[in-house]
């Protein structure tokens, strides 16, 4: 039963983190690359949007959730009009995606 419940603790809810990206991404991206880093907390998203707007909108909503600590979004994401391959880098917040500790 420990060895059941120290997993439970190390478990991440990976689910939750997408269900909340695709909420808060809306028409004009399409992602082709999600890398969580759980040692660093750290998310990479690679995609395609499909003008600047959309680009601008994904970059506003993936700052807007409380789980992201913060966002790097390269110059290069802004150097195209349409059609644009971009890059984020985010530091999540400790434990957001995580169950909480078991008592």
């Amino acid at each position: 039963l420990k060895d059941t419940a120290r997993i439970q603790v190390a478990f991440t809810k990976y689910s939750e983190l997408a269900a909340d990206l695709a909420a808060v991404l809306g028409g004009g991206v399409t992602i082709d690359f999600l890398h969580v880093n759980t040692d660093s907390n750290t998310l990479r998203i690679t995609g395609t949007a499909e003008n600047r707007d959309a680009l601008v909108r994904a970059q506003d909503a993936l700052k807007s959730l409380p789980a992201v600590e913060s966002l790097d979004s390269p110059l290069e994401n802004f150097l195209e009009r349409d059609n644009i391959t971009f890059r984020f880098n985010a530091v999540l917040k400790e434990n957001v995606y995580h169950n909480p500790p078991a008592e």
